[in-house]
């Protein structure tokens, strides 16, 4: 049996889906929930951002998704339009890690995440309104 849930205080862009057997669960996995539909556009040689929504009105809370052609690493990432402006770094497991943060509006977000990885430099760019 598949059971599915929220998980709490992750969020929106979050929910876990747990395996079931005799009662107990066995195994699980967290995974990551955009409103965009369809498959994420992710190409293994690039770095990409991938948002939980298009739009972000002022005060909402903002997921990116970062995909990496690299299993464990980190990245850069720099934010404007948010809450946590300027640059932080972000550890990569998996292929992956999430930024969050809040929406401040008026103005659109911006994301922009750097790194260098095997001496290859990567960047990607996001904007949401």
């Amino acid at each position: 049996m598949l059971d599915y849930r929220r998980l709490p205080g992750l969020g929106v862009g979050y929910a876990e889906v747990e395996a079931i057997v005799g009662g107990k669960p066995v195994a699980e996995a967290v995974l990551f929930v955009t409103g965009r539909g369809g498959d994420i556009p992710y190409t293994p040689e690039v770095v990409t951002i991938v948002t939980d929504k298009q739009r972000y009105a002022p005060g909402e809370d903002v997921r990116a998704l970062v995909l990496t052609p690299f299993e464990a690493g980190t990245v850069l990432v720099a934010a404007d339009g948010a809450d946590r402006r300027g640059s932080e770094t972000l550890t990569v497991r998996g292929g992956s890690a999430v930024w969050m943060g809040k929406a401040t509006g008026p103005t659109a977000l911006h994301l922009q995440v750097d790194a260098v990885f095997a001496n290859q430099s990567y960047r990607a760019l996001a904007r949401a309104s």
